[in-house]
């Protein structure tokens, strides 16, 4: 099992808007931020849903555009370190990336090559994961598991669906504004970079507190007409991270990585079904993906920066979760430190 890990700094990338503080705010919230833009005029005269995509003027290749989230993140992860950081400690890096990243292999040299050019010299080694929602927690799980023999590591959560082909295509279905302006139907994207710890290796004040990660798989086929009910192989990664809360603590909210498709849907009433009579607070879960779109790799680390900024819980831990149509599943829970 892995160590509980500190969290002593964090950078992150996200479409909410303003600084790193008034961003999470904004997420913690719940804060809406797709707008109706006067320019988006679709196909059939109505105006569309948009929000605003950082850097898209520049950084409009994909794989720039995962480069440039990684070092913003980075740039302000390193900025906000603790003032006992030694000066010049290097980390291993635990790096989760989309999955098409690390299967189509030209895309994965082109953005090795981006990464080389970087200014990265708090770094010394990565790891990738690539995936889609649970990929960020397998990297949690395998940074936390090497702090058994170190005192610090780096983990990077990165995922972009904002690529000029995508644009292009469905601004010529008048879906869309084109590319040149900021603003995208298409918004949905996040970097986070944090720098973990263990509890005892320090005397910096943590940000928040991770516990162990619980990965599983889903028994049931998303693909198969004759597949019974989605939802069991999440909830028995639920029941084992919080199974590693002390006995009679209960979780204080639940931040779901559910989304509009009707499958999420039935998985997460499965999952309410099961908890919400045991554990009241997890019948209104935070859902981000209606606020920001969904984020992909970068579920994980979002999610866990957001726990800090949560308002009025009733207990400080927050459980997190995540599931992808391979059918691996993923949860663990994240401490407010107050």
């Amino acid at each position: 099992m892995s160590v509980v890990a500190d969290i002593l700094a964090v950078g992150i990338v996200s479409p909410a808007p303003g600084s790193q503080e008034e961003a999470l705010a904004e997420l913690a919230a719940g804060t809406q931020n797709f707008i109706r833009h006067p320019e988006f005029i679709g196909a059939d005269g109505v105006p569309q849903t948009g929000g605003y995509v950082e850097g898209c003027l520049t950084e409009r290749d994909v794989i720039a555009r995962l480069a440039y989230l990684f070092h913003t993140a980075y740039s302000e992860c390193i900025a906000r370190l603790p003032a006992d950081t030694p000066p010049d400690a290097r980390w291993r890096l635990f790096f989760a990336l989309p999955e098409w990243l690390g299967r189509v292999e030209g895309l994965r040299t082109k953005f090795l090559q981006t990464m080389r050019g970087l200014n990265l010299t708090r770094i010394r080694k990565v790891d990738f994961h690539f995936g889609e929602k649970t990929a960020g927690f397998a990297a949690y799980q395998a940074a936390c598991q090497a702090l058994e023999e170190e005192d610090n590591v780096l983990v990077a959560c990165v995922d972009s669906f904002v690529a000029p082909a995508i644009l292009d295509a469905r601004a010529l279905k008048g879906l869309a504004h084109v590319q040149d302006d900021p603003y995208s139907v298409i918004p949905a994207e996040a970097g986070t970079v944090m720098l973990l710890g263990r509890p005892d290796a320090g005397s910096s004040v943590p940000v928040s507190r991770m516990r162990p990660v619980s990965l599983g798989n889903e028994a049931e086929q998303l693909d198969d007409s004759d597949r019974g009910v989605l939802g069991f192989g999440l909830v028995e990664c639920i029941r084992a991270a919080l199974g590693e809360l002390a006995h009679g603590s209960e979780p204080g909210c639940l931040i779901s990585d559910s989304n509009g498709e009707r499958h999420r849907a039935e998985e997460l009433g499965v999952v309410l079904a099961n908890f919400a009579g045991d554990y009241p607070v997890l019948a209104e879960p935070e859902i981000p993906a209606l606020a920001i779109g969904d984020v992909g790799a970068a579920t994980a680390g979002l999610f866990a920066a957001i726990v800090p900024h949560l308002a009025a819980l009733k207990t400080p831990h927050v459980l997190i979760t995540g599931s992808e149509n391979d059918g691996a599943r993923a949860a663990m829970v994240v401490d407010q430190v107050r």
